[in-house]
C-alpha cells in the first residue's frame, strides 16, 4: 500500500466529497417519498391506536370506519417537495392542521409522524445501502479513502498524545511550587 500524498489524498476526498453529496440527495429524495407513501397508504384510512376511534354520529354518516379518507381528496393532497439536500412532506388541504392537531370539536388525527414512524427502519436501511454503494463506487478512492481515514484516526492519536503529554508538564511546574 502506498502512501498518499497530501495532493493525492486532497483529490482522492473531492472526488469522495462528489459521490457522498450525490448520495444524500437519492436519500433525501427517496426518504421524502417513502414517508409520502407511507401516509397515504399506512396510516390515512386506517385505524391506529393512538387515535381515538371515531364517534357514532361521524361513523354514522360513513359507509366505512376509514378515518380521514372520506373521498380520497385529503390522501390525494399528501405531497413529497424535494430540493437539495432537503425535502418536505405534507399537505396543501386546508383541513390537515385540524386533522393532524384537532380542534375543540375533533380530536386530533396525526399523520405526519405516524407516516415517518412506519417506514423509519427502511429508511435507515435504505440510507445505509445508498451509502455502501457510494462507497463501493469510489473504485479506487475507496482504498485511498480508507488509508486516509486510517491515517487521520492516526493523526488524532497523535494529537491526543501531545495533549496528555502537555496538560502533565503544566501540572509537573504547579506541583513544584507547592
Amino acid at each position: 500500500m502506498s502512501v498518499l500524498s497530501l495532493l493525492e489524498a486532497a483529490a482522492a476526498m473531492k472526488a469522495i466529497q462528489k459521490d457522498i453529496a450525490l448520495a444524500e440527495q437519492v436519500i433525501v429524495g427517496r426518504a421524502a417519498i417513502m414517508i409520502r407513501d407511507s401516509i397515504r397508504n399506512q396510516v390515512i384510512g386506517h385505524e391506529h391506536s393512538y387515535w381515538q376511534p371515531l364517534a357514532a354520529s361521524t361513523l354514522a354518516e360513513k359507509a366505512a370506519n376509514t378515518p380521514l379518507l372520506e373521498t380520497g381528496s385529503f390522501r390525494n393532497s399528501i405531497g413529497a417537495s424535494i430540493g437539495i439536500r432537503e425535502a418536505r412532506v405534507g399537505t396543501n388541504d386546508f383541513r390537515g392542521p385540524y386533522f393532524e392537531f384537532g380542534t375543540s370539536k375533533m380530536p386530533p388525527r396525526p399523520f405526519l409522524w405516524p407516516g415517518w414512524m412506519a417506514v423509519e427502519k427502511d429508511v435507515l436501511r435504505m440510507a445505509g445501502q445508498e451509502m455502501r454503494h457510494a462507497f463501493r463506487a469510489l473504485g479506487g478512492h475507496a482504498m485511498q479513502a480508507a488509508e486516509l481515514f486510517h491515517l487521520l484516526r492516526e493523526l488524532a492519536h497523535i494529537a491526543k498524545e501531545i495533549a496528555n503529554q502537555f496538560q502533565e508538564s503544566v501540572k509537573e511546574p504547579e506541583q513544584k511550587r507547592h
